[in-house]
């Protein structure tokens, strides 16, 4: 089933996250080789989460149905900072650029510098 599909990525010091589309985001852990579940926003019914990308070595930006979120794990504990209310997002992709790309399921594609990321601006085809 489409709602059983995982997004994961690993971080540079070797933790590795896995979000569900129905809205979970895990973390593994190496010693128990398991998943433990990370409390994360869940702002409406039927939020999912679409997309992980890695950000930086200790951080990770979160697609979901309510918005772009960045996790942060540089003070050593978990935080989330929503950094826009883009609805649906499908995909997430930065280049060498730092131009960030968002795509989302009925909206279109968008695009924003790293350093601006709440200025999109719709891409034209």
């Amino acid at each position: 089933s489409y709602f059983r599909s995982f997004s994961i990525v690993e971080l540079a010091g070797h933790e590795t996250y896995a979000s569900s589309l129905n809205g979970y985001l895990f973390l593994y852990d190496e010693r128990r080789q398991n998943f433990t579940w990370i409390p994360f926003v869940n702002p409406k019914p039927g939020f999912t989460i679409n997309a992980l990308y890695v950000y930086s070595t200790n951080s990770f930006l979160i697609g979901t149905s309510d918005g772009l979120y960045l996790a942060d794990l540089s003070s050593g504990q978990m935080k989330f900072n929503k950094i826009n209310n883009l609805q649906q997002i499908s995909a997430i992709a930065i280049n060498e650029d730092n131009d960030l790309f968002v795509g989302t399921w009925a909206d279109g594609l968008y695009s924003g510098k790293l350093n601006s990321l709440t200025k999109y601006k719709p891409l034209t085809f």
